[in-house]
């Protein structure tokens, strides 16, 4: 429980698995559903696993004997002694175990997932309140913690830093974020699938949650987020209510054009702003983008100059921005492009 709500700050983890088994020179489904069979004893009883049980296997093959992934999935269903057809196709519904299979020069590695869903999925976004291209909650985590690192700053540590401002926020998923390290209690309000199982020690939970009342201080700063469309900002106040944080912030209708500097010389600006994918969603040509990142870069040098910036955005348009220093990038895969997480002092 520890690792898992640990890795829901960094950016790219989706699942904790648990390694179950590791065997060598497999060549054979035939082999490989005995070696199943005689392990499974090991860890059987920790799990609850039945003849009845829901089971999904994921498959990874690379320059293996074995390349049918259906027929390795086949394979590990019969060593378990679950239910599966003859061409090994899963059943429908929502299964109650997820085995991770990863096969590589004919070493098999057998884990299983402890996340159930994905650690990006905290629960507090639904159907029509997401809005467009929204940000994963794992990358906002990940920008709000590092900005605060880079700084040299824990929440509550210091008090130098007197709010954090979205001027894209979008629904809101950077300000949630923000909160949620400011309440990380707020994390547990979700379900894990280990908690299912019958092996799994109820009596850590309350180190647990000790361990994050302790992480979790009083609010260091404010939190405010700001865009241009009414019904996404509703949104992002539901969402924020959903995640249990919406005390700890504010959302206002406007344009960056039309944001000034309430808040003195100590904050820092954080943001996802269009780019990319984002850019033809929105109906955004290029020059026009560039004419956005332009006037944003004035308005935030003239009412905030001085503060730490950080966006998510493509390398090209951060120079847009004309900020006056630039102390660090780091780039990811997210979505199929590849943005740039900079951030530098405006």
């Amino acid at each position: 429980m520890r690792q898992i709500l640990h890795l829901q700050t960094l950016p790219l983890a989706q699942r904790v698995s648990l390694k179950l088994s590791t065997w060598r020179d497999v060549y054979s489904t035939q082999q490989l559903t005995e070696l199943v069979r005689e392990s499974k004893n090991e860890w059987k009883s920790l799990l609850g696993l039945s003849n009845t049980s829901e089971v999904k296997v994921r498959v990874s093959c690379y320059k293996s004997k074995m390349m049918h992934t259906k027929g390795i999935e086949t394979a590990v269903k019969r060593g378990l002694n679950v239910t599966y057809d003859d061409d090994g196709v899963e059943e429908k519904g929502e299964e109650d175990y997820l085995f991770i299979l990863n096969n590589k020069r004919n070493k098999v590695t057998l884990s299983i997932d402890t996340s159930g869903k994905p650690l990006y999925d905290r629960g507090y976004r639904v159907a029509g309140d997401a809005g467009k291209s929204p940000l994963r909650p794992t990358v906002a985590a990940y920008m709000v913690d590092k900005m605060l690192e880079r700084g040299r700053r824990r929440v509550g540590e210091e008090k130098e830093v007197n709010v954090l401002v979205d001027p894209f926020c979008g629904s809101g998923t950077i300000c949630i974020e923000a909160g949620l390290l400011l309440r990380p209690m707020m994390l547990r309000k979700r379900n894990f699938a280990f908690q299912q199982w019958p092996g799994y020690n109820r009596g850590v939970e309350g180190s647990v949650k000790e361990l994050l009342r302790k992480r979790g201080r009083e609010q260091a700063f404010k939190i405010v987020g700001v865009d241009r469309d009414e019904g996404v900002v509703e949104a992002a106040r539901r969402n924020a209510e959903r995640a249990g944080v919406g005390d700890l912030m504010e959302f206002r209708q406007g344009v960056i054009s039309d944001l000034t500097n309430e808040w003195g010389d100590k904050g820092m600006v954080l943001s996802n702003p269009p780019w990319g994918k984002r850019l033809v969603e929105g109906g955004r040509e290029g020059k026009d983008l560039r004419n956005l990142y332009g006037r944003a870069g004035n308005v935030l040098r003239k009412e905030f100059g001085g503060w730490e910036m950080g966006m998510l955005t493509e390398r090209k348009m951060w120079a847009q921005m004309n900020a006056k220093k630039t102390y660090g990038e780091e780039c990811f895969i997210y979505g199929g492009v590849k943005p740039s997480f900079v951030w530098g002092k405006l």
